[in-house]
């Protein structure tokens, strides 16, 4: 007769088996989105985030705030030949990255991903932190997004177009970042412009 843990082992296998990944592709092109834009999954199911391009959160929240679920921190894949110290900007826009992130590699075999739990099948808002990508993109989607209401993704385009800020989290929460990604973190600078819309500063440091 198989043991009680013999048994437990067998339905973490089999449960482990059964979950899913799903991946969404944050900054792909260099564009403010998150592809695919929404997904449905279930609770055990693993979501993998991978950083194409720029510096970029993935941050749970609504409105461009977060709600301390999830937080992967800024990650900034760029030219690290044109950034400074910590991937910092040289720049004056308010943001990190210097101009390579703008012309960042694409995600490849050693790609730095983010990559989180679910932990059940309620709705979850996911936004950029960085500068004003929250706002601008909207770069905003949705894990397991309502029919209809407040969390369904034209709802929370429209009230990240609409917040005033865009606040970072505090701490790395709610999954993990793989080595590469880790080597990637950076530091959220600020200086005279605004994302993409700071003249020379944005160029240099928004993306």
């Amino acid at each position: 007769m198989p043991s009680i843990n013999s048994l437990l082992a067998i339905t973490a296998l089999a449960t482990s088996a059964l979950a899913a990944m799903q991946t969404v592709t944050v900054a792909p092109n260099a564009k403010f989105a998150f592809d695919p834009p929404t997904i449905k999954a279930a609770a055990g199911d693993q979501v993998q985030f991978v950083f194409a391009n720029g510096n970029h959160t993935v941050t749970s929240g609504m409105a461009c705030k977060p709600d301390g679920a999830v937080n992967s921190g800024f990650i900034a894949v760029n030219n690290q030949a044109d950034a400074g110290p910590n991937g910092q900007a040289k720049g004056k826009g308010k943001g990190n990255g210097a101009l390579g992130g703008l012309f960042g590699r694409q995600a490849g075999r050693n790609q730095a991903t983010f990559t989180m739990t679910v932990q059940d099948t309620n709705p979850m808002a996911i936004y950029c932190a960085q500068a004003t990508h929250c706002q601008q993109g909207p770069m905003v989607m949705i894990i397991n997004p309502a029919d209809d209401g407040q969390m369904t993704l034209p709802n929370v385009q429209k009230a990240a177009q609409r917040a005033r800020n865009n606040v970072p989290a505090d701490n790395v929460s709610g999954g993990q970042l793989n080595n590469k990604a880790k080597q990637l973190q950076a530091k959220n600078a600020k200086g005279k412009g605004k994302g993409n819309n700071g003249g020379l500063g944005a160029l240099l440091g928004g993306n």
